[in-house]
């Protein structure tokens, strides 16, 4: 059976209808999508034997999208810099499908209801926090920053994989700490 990400498919619905509202109301003179716009929240909330969920935050759509897998939350964060634009995409992804990928239907993602923006902040934080800065989409992957917010230190990546690695070595660190905690 075939998981949906259904949380990550109203999440881009209602990326897109902000957009949209901020273009009606500023139209031409809507404010511009800078490098700053593309630096990404990541809030993980739970992890264990590798797999993550938590919510990611952006200044420039406000509010939250929830993921529930390191996948998730690659699909949701392309997504979102599909929408904006920005960094433009280098080159087109393949597929083994021949429709073009602006001919595939966009799968909507949304923001986390406001029930579940006032039950996040009630939880308090969560396992970890990262600053995701993607500056370009070169060789069909991201380059860029990410800040363990935690343990304020910032690495370079040359790709999605190495964030993703980088972000798995934090959270073994993390539950590796917590753990001594306990002991």
């Amino acid at each position: 059976m075939r998981k949906t990400n259904a949380p990550i498919q109203s999440s881009l619905a209602d990326a897109q209808e902000i957009l949209q509202k901020v273009y009606r109301v500023y139209g031409s003179s809507a404010p511009k999508v800078t490098s700053v716009s593309t630096k990404m929240v990541i809030e993980v909330y739970t992890y264990d034997c590798g797999e993550m969920s938590g919510i990611l935050r952006n200044a420039l759509f406000g509010g939250f999208f929830p993921f529930s897998s390191a996948m998730g939350l690659v699909k949701l964060m392309e997504s979102l810099y599909d929408e904006l634009a920005f960094p433009q995409s280098a080159v087109n992804y393949r597929s083994f499908f021949t429709r073009s990928r602006k001919q595939q239907k966009k799968e909507p993602i949304s923001m986390a209801s406001r029930e579940e923006q006032n039950e996040k902040k009630t939880l308090g934080s969560g396992i970890a926090k990262f600053i995701v800065h993607v500056q370009f989409r070169q060789n069909a992957t991201w380059q860029g920053t990410i800040q363990w917010v935690d343990e304020d230190r910032v690495q370079h990546f040359r790709s999605t994989l190495e964030m993703l690695k980088l972000i798995d070595e934090a959270l073994d660190a993390s539950e590796a700490k917590k753990q001594l905690r306990l002991e």
